[in-house]
């Protein structure tokens, strides 16, 4: 391997055997692999993940395997940033795949324009067909913290931190937060862009986000679903604290979020099991101003704040009617 490392690529993998040789191979295809090291974390898996993975490091010398205990996604991937020696690291899902050029463009982007994050978009897969997600812009640009942030907020840039790419001295002071099991990603993101002087954003669409049957958002409503909440109301405080003016932007995708989790308790039936936060959420949604989300809003997010202030019902129906489940 070339001493030179042009991006650490982190794969967290718990029990991943049916996904993992995909995934690993489209790294393995890279146009610029013999410049990518590849950091696998088997993260206590109890089928063949790991014996995958260490079949993969004995034959390329620049893919690892770390073996630890079972501890979550928050905490394989921090123990990849740990490990890693690229000049920009990336995060890659067991069960997701990557096209043969991603990481090659995102790096020459991001030194050609000395950015400290690159952002993509990204495909969705499901069993039956890919979809385009959404691609963040329609032209290549460079944006500072605050158009990215407003991009973020407005939904235009989607939250996931699979389809991009980090300076690696970006990352020397923030981390996964573990005790967080849905939307850490959101909150690892909002932390980055935070602290990011130049963003880079590129059309094309070369990540490939699996849907399963068994992910996150495909089961029963539980108590870590308003961890969703929490991490957009942690979003908020921290808009108010470093970058006031964009407030209202963090507060419409706050309501936003809150009108999903409202959404998922009425559809549920959980509603009548946790009926204080059922109330809290309807409480805010409701005093919520319509004016303030039209004007700081994506229309997608103001015709669901719509209904679900005032038809909650028939927005939950028609949210289970679309083909995307975001999150897994």
């Amino acid at each position: 391997m070339k001493n030179d490392i042009w991006v650490s690529v982190i794969i967290p993998a718990y029990n991943a055997e049916k996904y993992l040789n995909r995934c690993i191979d489209s790294v393995i295809n890279q146009n610029a692999f013999e410049h990518i090291e590849v950091l696998v974390v088997d993260d206590g898996s109890i089928d063949k993940t790991g014996s995958i993975a260490d079949e993969y490091s004995k034959k390329y010398e620049n893919i690892h395997i770390f073996h630890i205990k079972n501890g979550g996604v928050s905490n394989a991937r921090n123990m990849g940033i740990e490990k890693a020696r690229g000049k920009y690291v990336a995060f890659l899902d067991a069960d997701d795949w990557v096209e043969p050029q991603f990481y090659s463009e995102m790096y020459q982007s991001g030194m050609k324009e000395d950015a400290d994050v690159v952002a993509s978009g990204i495909l969705f897969d499901t069993e039956l067909e890919t979809i385009v997600f959404r691609s963040i812009t329609d032209i290549y640009r460079v944006v500072d913290k605050k158009s990215a942030l407003k991009y973020y907020f407005h939904g235009d840039m989607d939250v996931h931190v699979v389809n991009k790419v980090y300076r690696k001295e970006l990352l020397e002071n923030h981390r996964f937060v573990s005790t967080i099991q849905v939307a850490e990603d959101r909150l690892f993101l909002c932390e980055c862009l935070l602290e990011a002087d130049r963003i880079a954003l590129m059309p094309q669409n070369y990540y490939h986000y699996y849907q399963n049957s068994s992910s996150v958002m495909n089961q029963n409503f539980s108590k870590k679903n308003f961890d969703s909440v929490i991490v957009a109301k942690r979003i908020l405080n921290m808009v108010k604290t470093f970058i006031p003016e964009l407030v209202p932007y963090a507060e419409c995708m706050c309501i936003a979020d809150e009108c999903r989790i409202y959404g998922e308790l009425i559809k549920s039936g959980n509603h009548k099991v946790y009926v204080e936060k059922f109330n809290e959420l309807k409480k805010d949604i409701q005093h919520f101003s319509l004016m303030k989300c039209i004007r700081y809003s994506s229309k997608k997010h103001v015709a669901a704040f719509i209904l679900a202030k005032y038809a909650p019902y028939f927005y939950n129906k028609l949210r289970g009617n679309t083909k995307i489940k975001f999150g897994k």
